[in-house]
């Protein structure tokens, strides 16, 4: 629904909501959202092939040891090497928690991860009465999970 290209994520990663320095420690004091972490990583991923053809695009972030993966661009078929990637990232990164949205690389991850602990967690979105005019009734609308701001904290 949103298409995100370079300049959006460029974006992203030049303005994080989420800081490590000692002035974002301060000043979250005074916010009820996060705005301070450390450590906290926000970056893009390009997953190659072994014959290096491209099959994905990932943006990841981790904070305090807790992933999620707001954005992933790939096809189906490519969801057990992107699935293997994350899991591969995440145990480098000594990651405590993974949050993902996307069906598929949720079922390759619980078949490679079976022995970890799963949580079902659904994220809604509304649509104003505005707006559901310009949908159709039964329309199937694929959001990235990062296109809120999700992607930023």
């Amino acid at each position: 629904l949103f298409q995100r290209g370079r300049m959006e994520f460029n974006w992203i990663q030049k303005y994080p909501w989420v800081l490590s320095d000692k002035k974002a420690k301060a000043e979250s004091k005074s916010y009820y959202f996060s705005c301070y972490s450390k450590p906290f990583e926000s970056n893009t991923y390009s997953v190659y092939t072994k014959e290096n053809t491209l099959i994905g695009f990932l943006l990841i972030t981790v904070n305090a040891g807790h992933m999620k993966v707001p954005y992933a661009y790939f096809h189906n078929q490519n969801s057990k090497e992107i699935a293997d990637f994350i899991s591969e990232l995440s145990v480098l990164m000594n990651v405590k928690t993974l949050v993902l949205y996307n069906k598929d690389l949720e079922l390759e991850l619980n078949n490679k991860l079976f022995f970890v602990a799963k949580r079902v967690f659904t994220q809604n979105y509304f649509v104003s009465k505005k707006l559901v005019k310009y949908f159709k009734v039964k329309q199937q609308i694929e959001i990235q999970t990062g296109d809120g701001d999700v992607v930023f904290t």
